[in-house]
């Protein structure tokens, strides 16, 4: 069981990493955009995507992690 919960928990890790890096280069693009008036628009959108896709993965991952946990607790408590 412990195996599986460390290996959740750095799934989780990456997702969020991948997250704040993805928001921070968006956030720099999007600066870049406004300043050269658009050039990096594309690249603002490639982050923007990165960073929200990332964090749908990770919360899909957090909820099914803690859906078997659930259900490990609930057939463990079943089977007596």
């Amino acid at each position: 069981g412990r195996e599986r919960t460390t290996d959740t928990m750095k799934i989780f890790l990456w997702g969020l990493l991948v997250f704040v890096l993805g928001i921070l280069g968006w956030v720099v693009s999007v600066v870049l955009a406004v300043v050269t008036g658009g050039q990096f628009k594309e690249v603002a959108n490639l982050f923007g995507r990165l960073a929200f896709g990332s964090l749908f993965v990770t919360i899909l991952v957090a909820v099914v992690a803690w859906l078997l946990k659930s259900r490990k607790k609930h057939d463990t408590h079943t089977q007596g």
